[in-house]
């Protein structure tokens, strides 16, 4: 997808860097305090993980995305997963339940395609 700006620049979505931190549920979510505590510690595995990645022009702007997306983030007494996508231009966070149960770790970054 490409959006062309104003100043007949295009930005294409698709390319450059991006990020997924997903979170299962567990229960200490719940508690608002250490919610903040358990996307702290992920927010700076992540940022971690996307300054050995990236460029540091790169990195800068995809961090300053995910630690706004992070102070979005609503605790949620439904039990959902949490996952939260990132890249320089948009972020999106999504609360839901798997459909199948899987063993997943406690905190799964993703990596670029």
């Amino acid at each position: 997808m490409k959006l062309k700006l104003h100043s007949n620049k295009q930005i294409d979505f698709e390319q450059g860097p991006r990020f997924s931190l997903i979170i299962p549920f567990n229960p200490k979510m719940k508690n608002p305090k250490l919610l903040f505590n358990m996307l702290k510690s992920a927010g700076n595995k992540a940022e971690k993980e996307i300054k050995e990645k990236y460029s540091a022009e790169q990195a800068l702007s995809l961090i300053k995305v995910l630690r706004c997306a992070i102070k979005e983030v609503k605790c949620s007494l439904n039990e959902k997963t949490l996952a939260i996508f990132v890249s320089r231009f948009a972020k999106n966070i999504y609360y839901f339940t798997p459909t199948k149960l899987l063993a997943m770790p406690s905190v799964l970054v993703s990596k670029p395609i």
